[in-house]
């Protein structure tokens, strides 16, 4: 009998190895090479992608992603939700605000492919490859293409010749475990891509001040973001020595008599009524005819080990950079670029992102590439949108939001950048956990609210429990496991976020601290540059009877309300789950 259990315990042990040992994902090499036609709003691309294939099946088709055809015509996946969730702007926009792809032509050694389109979105297309792709085989394909950025309705476009580059060039689904994921484009639900590496060479008018994904190449280029920082830096300076006061002990006034201004005749119906004062816009820069030929510069980034890449042109960008020294004494450059040099909260952003990778850093695992970037960038809704090693928030927050926002973005490097989960069928994998830090993150740096006493009281510990609950009780939640496009638009935030983010607290509560995070540490170290699934999270929670994390994988599943029974337990914690009001 007790070699029996001997025997049983061996192979319970060598069970995460196997599962280990049997994964595999596919790897993709990118080299581009783009120019940004700012009189046309246009891009110019070619893309050279060398593709592995390290899965166990032969391949004959390659699904490609072509997001800019979302904005191609109101008949899209992007069009039909954004209408499902109320809004017109595109449906109704001019045909010279949208935008597509098109000039492709795929090729494999200068043979060109067979394309076939997507019986429903025209946003993916199957290319045929010439011969069967065997395992451990690997191909090389070719394509020039032409974008038309359209006016920024959701995550990229343009704002006039502001530029925001994002999920511009052809790009291949993902080919994992459960076999291929082609998805259009969405407004609410994000993305799936596959791990590789990145050169791309992006050419523009001189200038452009350029944010992008990865290392910039070109020593001239950081020579000149390090003068517009040293610049931006002592105009910071003149500017707080000018204020009134500054240096100087306050003087009482002498009254002044007023004198008499005489009225401007005004017409009836005329009258002008003052006007709120609106948080900071980006201004837009007036459209120019007749334009000189421009001189260009070519601008060379490179990264390994992420799986998209973004970039943001604009001559107005201030920059402010500086660098982060983590645990392991690895230097990272943090680098922030946006519109006001007299923006408070916006002269702090080197700060707030470093206050970011430190403590993510330090409760999850180190962040591992060298380059730290964060953009104003005005998009089709507010908020933020991360990218590998780049993330793009929109103006107007003031200093608090902005940090909060900063945090929240540059989280996302961990979970979809580094944790490359299927954001599209299991968003709480990235929003939720992610939303879980940021509450940890504003407990420790804003632990006081504002809230009077006598509200205090009657409040939850948790006061971004009371949507959920609202929800439920009026019976209009709906399962943390449900897909981003099946949500409605106010359960995506409120379930997705808000939900994720307290039960993942209720995982804490219910194992300790010490080895929640304990948990968490392990599983980045396994899953980091991989696409883990909700079992692969669930094995590396699952500590003493596994309880815990069980009840925790259950709750994703109901749309019943959620609570914490008793005080935390080291091993044996659970969750109560109410009936449905």
């Amino acid at each position: 009998m007790k070699k029996l259990y001997l025997l049983l315990l061996i192979a319970l042990l060598r069970l995460p190895a196997i599962g280990q040992a049997d994964y595999w994902q596919q790897e993709v090499h990118y080299t581009i090479d783009v120019s940004l036609n700012d009189t046309e709003h246009s891009l110019e691309g070619f893309l050279k992608l060398r593709y592995v294939n390290h899965s166990r099946d032969t391949l004959r088709f390659i699904w490609f992603h072509l997001w800019p055809n979302a904005f191609k015509n109101d008949r899209t996946a992007f069009t039909e939700q954004t209408l499902q969730n109320g809004d017109t702007k595109f449906y109704f926009s001019t045909r010279d605000k949208r935008g597509y792809i098109n000039r492709l032509d795929f090729r494999v050694a200068n043979s060109t492919l067979k394309t076939e389109d997507h019986p429903q979105y025209i946003d993916v297309i199957k290319v045929n490859l010439p011969a069967p792709l065997a395992p451990n085989q690997e191909t090389e394909i070719t394509t020039p293409f032409h974008v038309q950025l359209p006016a920024n309705f959701s995550r990229g476009g343009h704002t006039r010749h502001s530029y925001q580059v994002t999920q511009w060039y052809p790009k291949p689904a993902v080919y994992d475990r459960l076999g291929w994921h082609p998805i259009p484009y969405l407004d609410q639900g994000e993305f799936y891509s596959e791990f590789g590496s990145f050169d791309v060479r992006i050419t523009v008018p001189q200038g452009y001040v350029v944010a992008a994904t990865g290392e910039l190449q070109n020593e001239e280029e950081k020579e000149w973001l390090k003068k517009k920082a040293d610049t931006a830096n002592q105009t910071r300076e003149i500017i707080i020595k000018k204020k009134p006061g500054f240096g100087q002990k306050p003087v009482a006034k002498k009254p002044v008599a007023k004198k008499p201004v005489a009225k401007k005749p005004t017409s009836i119906g005329k009258k002008k009524i003052p006007q709120k004062k609106q948080p900071a816009q980006i201004a837009e820069q007036p459209q120019t005819t007749n334009r000189k030929p421009q001189t260009l510069k070519t601008l060379q980034y490179k990264q390994n080990n992420v799986h998209d890449f973004a970039w943001f042109a604009d001559s107005a960008f201030v920059v402010k950079q500086d660098t982060i020294q983590l645990a392991s004494g690895r230097v990272v450059q943090a680098m922030s670029f946006y519109r006001s040099i007299k923006s408070k909260g916006w002269n702090k952003s080197i700060q707030f992102l470093k206050d970011a990778v430190h403590f993510r850093s330090n409760l999850i695992g180190e962040y591992p590439y060298n380059v730290v970037s964060v953009v104003e960038a005005k998009m089709g809704f507010e908020g933020g949108m991360e990218y590998p090693t780049i993330t793009s928030i929109s103006p107007g927050f003031d200093e608090k939001t902005l940090d909060m926002t900063i945090e929240h973005e540059v989280g996302h490097n961990w979970f979809y950048g580094i944790l490359a989960s299927n954001e599209r069928d299991h968003a709480w994998m990235d929003e939720g956990v992610n939303t879980y830090y940021d509450n940890r993150y504003k407990a420790m740096k804003y632990p006081s609210n504002n809230y009077p006493k006598w509200l205090q009281k009657r409040l939850p510990d948790n006061i971004e429990e009371l949507p959920v609950d609202a929800l439920a009780q009026i019976k209009k939640d709906q399962p943390i496991a449900t897909p981003s496009g099946d949500f409605t638009e106010v359960n995506y935030m409120a379930i997705v976020y808000l939900k994720t983010g307290f039960m993942m607290q209720h995982l804490e509560n219910a194992i300790g601290t010490q080895r929640f995070d304990s948990c968490m540490q392990a599983y980045y170290r396994q899953w980091q540059f991989k696409h883990p699934y909700p079992q692969d999270f669930q094995k590396s929670f699952t500590v003493g009877d596994g309880k815990a994390v069980q009840s925790f994988m259950d709750s994703l599943q109901t749309k019943r309300r959620h609570k914490y029974d008793g005080p935390p337990q080291v091993e044996t914690g659970v969750f109560i789950l109410s009936e449905e009001l």
